[in-house]
């Protein structure tokens, strides 16, 4: 009996897709007249305009169809049921539940539902933190009843773009259903389950630097936030409606990882790994640290920690290698080149009557002896610079302390990188390009998630973290029906 109602259930299914596509096709030849006469009067974008809407209206019907029939089936029942045991939930019922498809459309289906017990309390939340959840939704990767798909590109396009209201027209001028509240709890939501999961969440299976020439460097950037102050005065014209704020400038702690070649370029095919944090130094070298062990950084061949000449970054760098494994001979650290070549501009504009020529003679004389490697050289001459001058001898500091990170001399002749190029870039385009826009102020439990996600997708690994978000519920449930079969 269970096989003949399973075989009617597809027989009802087939003829409902052959009298949609068949509905369509009627569509498509009333439609074929106007189709040619945007042709040949030149219109080629109502053209593709009313082809698309079409094509996009087909794959609606198409999914409803389908997704209506599967979900209706034993197996997900019982796949359902597994999910709620596993969550505690032991009242599973069918009910109606909405799906946002691709295309934004909406669409209603029967799904099963599984709530702790019933209550009688008001107010009684539902979902992930209430008293259930819809759990087909949940085992298909749906966040907000949203299908991957469609939050994907509604993520995507909120940390690409410069703000949630450019969003809403991109998504309007291609027919995609939207709302601005919902484009923000989206994002926000799909950015806390990466978050969540942020070590693994972009890294392909078994991914690590076993041989390969690893390079690190670590900056800091800047965006603004939206801290609450319950202590500074409302403004008469607010009357009260708006809860004042301070919005203090923060430092984002970016790091990149990159894989190099022999000959010391970035291996394009090898794809980068960014992260930042809002947070003090430790909470970056943690997570960067986090990071370098399922990387299995101790299999590296060869390591430069390049970066500028911040006290909080060169106090944590050569330790957090050294306490993962990493032999000592294996590392290099350097400070950036261009950056040294910084504070010998400062040393030079500190002499005074000296003209411009003379100071362009020692500024070229001091960064040669810098980049060829002849530091007690460059040490001594700066030091002849300096007498009476205190001035310069505290910008000599600089050179004193980071004198080892300076043998540039030595990298090139292993085809190493002198500059952090790589890590000022990241913090550019990263950060600078969406957050630290004028006028814009961020709640830190919430820039940290779009900054993350739009990490990912600059170093080419959004499809593999919606790809492993996906399949979240896909492996929980694989190990809980392996259990049951035991």
């Amino acid at each position: 009996n269970q096989l003949i109602l399973f075989n009617l259930k597809r027989l009802k299914t087939q003829m409902e897709l052959i009298n949609s596509v068949e509905n369509y096709q009627e569509k498509l030849i009333e439609l074929y007249p106007d189709l040619i006469s945007c042709l040949l009067t030149g219109d080629l974008q109502k053209f593709e305009n009313e082809l698309y809407q079409l094509c996009m209206d087909l794959y609606n019907q198409i999914a409803q169809i389908i997704i209506s029939v599967v979900a209706q089936s034993e197996e997900l029942e019982q796949k359902a049921r597994i999910i709620g045991q596993k969550k505690g939930l032991k009242e599973l019922r069918k009910s109606e539940a909405k799906l946002q498809l691709k295309t934004g459309y909406i669409i209603t289906i029967f799904s099963w539902y599984a709530s702790r017990a019933k209550s009688k309390r008001k107010g009684k939340k539902r979902g992930p933190n209430g008293s259930g959840c819809h759990l087909l939704l949940e085992f298909w990767g749906c966040i907000l009843k949203a299908t991957p798909a469609y939050y994907s590109y509604i993520s995507m396009l909120s940390i690409l773009c410069p703000s949630f209201d450019i969003v809403l027209k991109i998504l309007k001028d291609q027919t995609i259903r939207a709302e601005y509240n919902r484009i923000k709890q989206i994002a926000y939501q799909v950015g806390e389950q990466c978050f969540s999961n942020r070590i693994r969440i972009g890294l392909k299976p078994g991914e690590n630097v076993s041989g390969k020439r690893v390079i690190i460097s670590v900056d800091g950037g800047r965006t603004r936030m939206r801290e609450q102050n319950p202590d500074k005065k409302a403004s008469p014209s607010s009357k009260g409606k708006r809860a004042k704020f301070d919005t203090p400038w923060r430092e984002p702690k970016l790091f990149v990882i990159h894989i190099l070649d022999k000959d010391g370029s970035i291996i394009k095919t090898e794809l980068p790994i960014y992260d930042a944090v809002i947070n003090d130094a430790n909470h970056c070298f943690d997570l960067l640290a986090d990071y370098l062990k399922k990387l299995k950084i101790e299999t590296a061949s060869e390591i430069l920690f390049i970066a500028d000449g911040a006290d909080w970054i060169w106090n944590r760098a050569k330790s957090t290698l050294l306490n993962l494994g990493v032999s000592q001979d294996k590392i290099s650290e350097a400070v950036d080149f261009y950056h040294a070549v910084e504070h010998i501009s400062e040393i030079i504009s500190k002499l005074s009557k000296i003209d411009n020529n003379k100071k362009n003679a020692f500024f070229k004389e001091l960064k040669s002896l810098l980049w060829e490697g002849k530091l007690e050289q460059f040490i001594s001459k700066v030091t002849d610079l300096a007498k009476g001058r205190k001035l310069i001898l505290d910008k000599l500091k600089y050179f004193h302390k980071n004198v080892n990170r300076m043998k540039y001399h030595q990298l090139r002749q292993r085809n190493l990188p002198c500059g952090s190029g790589i890590v000022e870039s990241a913090i550019r385009r990263v950060i600078n390009l969406r957050f630290k826009s004028p006028s814009t102020f961020w709640k830190q439990e919430n820039v940290e998630k779009l900054i993350f996600m739009r990490a990912i997708f600059l170093t080419g690994r959004w499809n593999i973290m919606i790809n492993n978000l996906a399949k979240l519920n896909h492996k929980f449930l694989q190990l809980n029906l392996k259990l049951v079969s035991v």
